[in-house]
Parts: C-alpha cells; structure tokens; sequence
C-alpha cells in the first residue's frame, strides 16, 4: 500500500529561469498532495495556493485549489480565482469507474462513458477587460452555471446545462446608454443536437424569449422566439435611435437548414406613435423563404378608422445571405376611409385639412426603377375653408 506525501513551495519566476523558460510570471506556488492506498486504487487529497502575481501578463490575486480522488472518481472541491476582472468559482466531480474499470493501472474501458457534473459561479466579471477593444463592451457580469452529463464525444455526449446571468451597466459599441440586462438559459445536448429548452431576457422594459433546437448532423435548425415591451421607447432610446413610443410585440419562427433557414415573423404594434406622428395599431405578417424571397402577406395600420392594408413580395437576397443587386418587388396598398386629420395635424398643428382618402396603390419594377400606378379617389377633401369636394 501506498502512503506518500509531497509538499512543494516554488517562486515561479525561479521555476522558469531553472528550465529556462521564456516567460515572465511571477507569484508563489504552495501545494501538498497525499497519496494513500493501493496503487491501482489509491486516494489522491492535493491542495494548492497561488498567493498572487502575473501570470500571462494578467495580473492575478489569490488561487486556490482542492481536489481529491477516491475509487476512481475525482472531486473538484473548490477552484476558486480571484483576478482584476473578477471572481471565479468552480466545483464539481468526474465519475471515471466506467473508464477505468480494472483500475487506474490496468486496460481502460469505455472513454465515452464519464460522468461529470459541476458547478461554476462568476462575479462582479468586468466585461471591458475580456473583450476585444473594437467591440467596446463594458459592464459587471454575475453569472451562475449548473451542469451535468456523461459522455465526451459528440455522438455520445448528453448533458444539460442551467445558467443565470446579471449584468449591471452594460453598454456596447452603437448604445448611447447603459443598461442593466437579466438571463435565464435552460438546454441541453443528446446525439448531436442542441436543445434550448427556454431563454429568457430582460432589459430597458422588454422581455425576449426564444426555445428550439439545432441538429447538427442533419444540419437544421427550428426555434420560436418572441420579444415584448409596453413602451419600445426606452428600448431604443438605449441606441439614439429617432422617437418612437408604443407597446410592441414580436413572435417569430427560424426553420429549415442552418444555412439557408426560412424565417416568419408576426408583429403588432398599439399606439404607435412616430416623433409627433401618431400611427395607432400596427400588424404585420411576414416572412423570408430559402430562396431569399421577403413576403409581406399583410401590413395593416389602423389610426382613428383610417385603415392601411399592404401585401406584397420582394426578392431580398440573390444568394444566401447576399442581397440582390436590383431587388425586384411586387405589392399593392390598399386605403380605406383614410381621414388627413387622423395623421396630419400632428405634423402641421396650423393646418386645417379634411377629406377620406381610398382606392389601391400597386408597385412594381425594382428599387433601383421602380414602378408606381395608382387608382385613388379623395371624397369631401377641403383645406381651410375652401371645399374641393371629391377628387380622383
């Protein structure tokens, strides 16, 4: 039987100039280890502790480890960092009896069957230092991961996987404002597939979701997603973005193969209002096909009686995810009962302007040359006090 104990104590910078490496790290390394019981099944106690330095460059605080090993199964007891960018904590076990059934000393097993299941909890992360300069993300990340499986090759792998996250004061390159964002993740992966089982996000008064799967043998893609917010205006005001208010919903499904996926999305808008343009209620119905054509199968603005209604197509992309050089389109609007004072005195509060407006307004051409021909008649339009009756 084995009874060994080794306890070491090195500087790292003498470490390295001893085997004349070319590095420059620096900070103390402390650890003992223990090792008891028969060589083929020993139990294996190690502990170890970084004091503090540079490492790689970074500079890292205290780094403390404790992990053992007992009938073949290793327990991470306590990872724990600390470093300029934050905490780190991670524990968790490996479960290798089925890897190594003979013992550690004799024929190995089965190298897809490890169980392993874990922990790993980050705090006040500071975004700004881990990311590329030309994405200027800032913020403080908490995060919280639970997770567990068995296997280790793609087509044996299954595990799930928990996650939450916090970001205080995130801002990144294009926002005018920070924000604070809130996460929930739930998925797994079995046999080469990617389950999201549910996601949720929170940030500037809106709330997104998303759920679905990606296979990657078969090499399709189905998820839902759905984003909503009362007021859209403090989501966009985030980005600078023109004046808009109104309460916004968003539902949408991705299908079809990771590389050309079909998209359909459905949307409403109530109390829209543009700067000091009011819209009303909004609805849209749209999708893009596998061969990157946009159907917009109804677009219906309702303001005050006024009623909008347009369906039509364009030919978006020439090939997956290249636009077409011309865009060609084909759509029709619809007015009806169209009164000027639902959306004009808004923009021109001094003038007096009257009348319903209707009939069909039909595209076709391209954007680079497009074709318009219109069939509208104007009933009881007056401007000021003079009456022009029913114009065509």
């Amino acid at each position: 039987k084995l009874d060994l104990t080794l306890d070491m104590d090195v500087a790292l910078d003498e470490a390295e100039a001893a085997f004349d490496l070319d590095r420059s790290d620096t900070g103390r390394v402390k650890a003992s280890m223990n090792v008891k019981g028969k060589p083929n099944n020993p139990q294996v106690n190690l502990r170890a502790d970084y004091g503090g330095g540079t490492i790689a460059g970074r500079q890292v605080g205290h780094v403390g480890l404790e992990t053992k090993l007992a009938d073949r199964v290793i327990r991470l007891e306590n990872l724990t960092a600390v470093t300029n960018v934050g905490l780190l904590v991670l524990s968790g076990q490996a479960d290798l009896r089925r890897v190594l059934p003979n013992g550690i000393l004799g024929p190995p097993g089965d190298w897809d069957t490890p169980a392993f299941n874990g922990r790993l909890r980050l705090e006040s992360l500071d975004l700004s230092s881990i990311s590329p300069a030309v994405n200027s993300i800032s913020g403080r990340m908490d995060a919280l991961m639970n997770f567990k499986g068995s296997g280790l090759s793609m087509e044996t792998l299954k595990a799930e996987a928990s996650i939450m996250i916090a970001i205080d004061d995130f801002r990144t390159g294009g926002m005018h404002q920070s924000t604070g964002i809130r996460s929930w993740v739930d998925g797994r992966v079995q046999a080469g597939t990617f389950w999201l089982d549910s996601m949720a996000v929170e940030a500037a008064d809106a709330r997104a979701s998303a759920r679905g799967s990606v296979d990657l043998k078969n090499d399709a893609v189905d998820a839902r997603f759905s984003m909503e917010t009362h007021e859209v205006a403090s989501l966009l005001s985030l980005f600078g973005l023109p004046h808009m208010k109104g309460a916004v919903s968003v539902q949408g499904r991705i299908q079809g193969s990771t590389t050309n996926p079909m998209l359909n999305i459905s949307s409403t808008g109530h109390d829209v209002r543009f700067n000091d343009l009011d819209v009303g209620n909004i609805m849209l119905d749209a999708g893009l096909s596998t061969a990157g054509r946009l159907d917009v199968s109804n677009l219906t603005v309702d303001n005050k009686g006024s009623s909008l209604n347009a369906q039509g197509e364009m030919q978006l992309f020439g090939r997956p995810f290249e636009l077409h050089p011309h865009m060609p389109l084909n759509a029709r609007l619809e007015l009806s009962n169209v009164e000027y004072s639902d959306f004009y005195p808004a923009i021109h509060p001094d003038a007096n302007i009257h009348g319903l407006l209707g009939g069909d307004v039909v595209l076709s051409g391209s954007l680079r040359s497009l074709e318009a021909r219109a069939d509208v008649l104007a009933k009881g339009v007056a401007v000021e006090q003079v009456r022009l009756g029913n114009l065509a």
